[in-house]
């Protein structure tokens, strides 16, 4: 057991399951006897409702995080200038990508 494979286990759980998944991680490795991978564990942050889901669009859709980026982009941009046609136009270009 290593820092970086219990970081990335935690990260993909649903929020409910970190903290409890981290106690034990964080046991496991003090019965270990590595108590510096425990203390670094115990230090790990459940991540908030948004932070979450971030995270599961970059680890489930990697290949289409440029696509989502560009259309922030554009979006932040529509509503700064209160665009509705062009809001409209983004709406129906962007309506099916992310249905499953």
């Amino acid at each position: 057991m290593n820092l970086d494979a219990v970081t990335d286990e935690l990260y993909s759980l649903p929020p409910q399951e970190f903290t409890t998944t981290r106690g034990t991680r964080e046991n496991e490795a003090r019965a270990a006897g590595d108590r510096k991978l425990a203390a670094a564990i115990h230090l790990l942050l459940r991540p908030t409702t948004a932070a979450w889901l971030a995270n599961q669009l970059v680890r489930e859709h990697l290949d289409e995080m440029d696509r989502f980026l560009d259309l922030g982009v554009v979006l932040r941009e529509a509503t700064a200038t209160l665009r509705g046609e062009q809001l409209r136009e983004l709406d129906q270009q962007n309506a099916g990508w992310c249905t499953p």
